[in-house]
């Protein structure tokens, strides 16, 4: 089921992230990591056939289009965007069907993530691929909010994939000014929520690109979110 990219589509601000919103650098990072794996790991590839586990309204099928034949999407909650309703504990498919897996921002929501990774394990091919993102450390934003990971606990529970790499999507600056931006939102009033925002982003950036000069800081201290990808 191919789709098509429209100015309309749902969901772009998570592809364009806008420097004014409380999770840009987060969201940027997210968005750069996905484009670089896509890059790397599936370079040359096309004609997948796609699962999107926990799709929502599909955010980042763009980046997926010209290498996708087939792309699915399944989550609890039906809109225009789901093709299968169902839970990512329980995926209602054969063994071995699909070619790439994507999970982003979904397995801190499951009840078990463990029961989660086995059953995209069962549903891709030999020397399929998955791509997955979660949350480090960041506010609990849902009544559905279970778990936080690091590096090592996502390599544990991906442990069943022959190659596994986690990718951090942003260091300690951007840990910190996203919890600051969530911070604003407390006590600012609204008209000067985005101006605060924009300022502490601007400066997050810049801060970010110097201390990402020691790869220590950028990947032992407050990663707020994670990629991981992982080959069956």
């Amino acid at each position: 089921m191919q789709e098509k990219e429209t100015s309309e589509r749902p969901r772009k601000m998570h592809r364009k992230p806008a420097i004014y919103s409380r999770n840009f650098l987060m969201d940027l990072k997210l968005v750069t990591t996905i484009q670089n794996v896509i890059a790397t790991e599936i370079k040359g590839k096309t004609d997948l056939i796609c699962l999107d586990v926990g799709c929502g309204s599909k955010p980042y099928y763009p980046f997926f289009a010209s290498i996708c034949k087939d792309y699915l999407g399944i989550d609890i909650i039906r809109n225009r965007e789901v093709n299968v309703v169902a839970s990512a504990e329980n995926l209602p498919f054969r063994d071995e069907i699909f070619d790439l897996v994507i999970c982003t921002q979904v397995l801190e929501h499951v009840s078990d993530p463990m029961e989660t990774i086995s059953c995209i394990h069962s549903v891709l091919k030999e020397k399929g691929n998955l791509i997955l993102s979660t949350h480090g450390v960041y506010t609990s934003h849902t009544s559905q909010d279970f778990w936080r990971f690091t590096d090592q606990g996502l390599e544990k529970v991906l442990a069943g994939f022959r190659l596994v790499r986690v990718l951090p999507n942003g260091g300690p600056i951007v840990t910190l000014i996203v919890m600051i931006n969530h911070i604003i939102c407390l006590f600012m009033p609204l008209i000067l929520r985005n101006f605060l925002f924009t300022v502490n982003n601007f400066i997050g950036l810049t801060l970010d690109r110097l201390i990402s000069l020691n790869p220590y800081m950028s990947k032992k201290f407050w990663v707020s979110n994670y990629t991981a990808v992982a080959t069956k």
